[in-house]
């Protein structure tokens, strides 16, 4: 929970920053970090609804304990990478963005494939692989 406040704290900050009358130099860097705030608010989404797969799956016995560990593990790289590359560039660039969606599949592939092996109905991650996020920066 405390990251969740922490993470709100930082996208507020970062989304108005500075005073609206500053020019065109502080409102282009307000639209360079509102883009990577979008990037990282939506990441957090995504993380939190694994975090919560996870939980749900252990508890049911769906998953054992030691993979649902190596997932949580996982989901916590994928964190600090991303606070990582958006503490230093301020944005996710193209391929940024695609290794932490693709870490992020991975978990959620690993997610469902315990769960089959396991005998049990695959688990919802309640993230869609066709649900678009915040638009990549290739597409920018």
């Amino acid at each position: 929970m405390r990251r969740t406040q922490r993470l709100a704290a930082i996208i507020a900050t970062l989304y108005f920053a500075g005073p609206a009358d500053a020019g065109p130099d502080l409102e282009r860097d307000r639209m360079y970090a509102a883009t990577g705030a979008r990037q990282q608010a939506y990441f957090v989404e995504r993380l939190k609804r694994l975090a919560a797969a996870i939980d749900r799956s252990r508890g049911r016995g769906a998953i054992a304990r030691a993979p649902a560990m190596f997932m949580r593990q996982d989901l916590d790289r994928v964190w600090q990478e991303l606070n990582r590359i958006l503490a230093l560039d301020g944005r996710l660039r193209a391929q940024q963005y695609a290794s932490c969606a693709a870490m992020l599949s991975r978990i959620e592939r690993r997610l469902i494939e315990a769960g089959s092996q396991r005998g049990t109905a695959p688990i919802a991650t309640g993230v869609s692989r066709r649900t678009a996020g915040p638009a990549s920066p290739a597409a920018s």
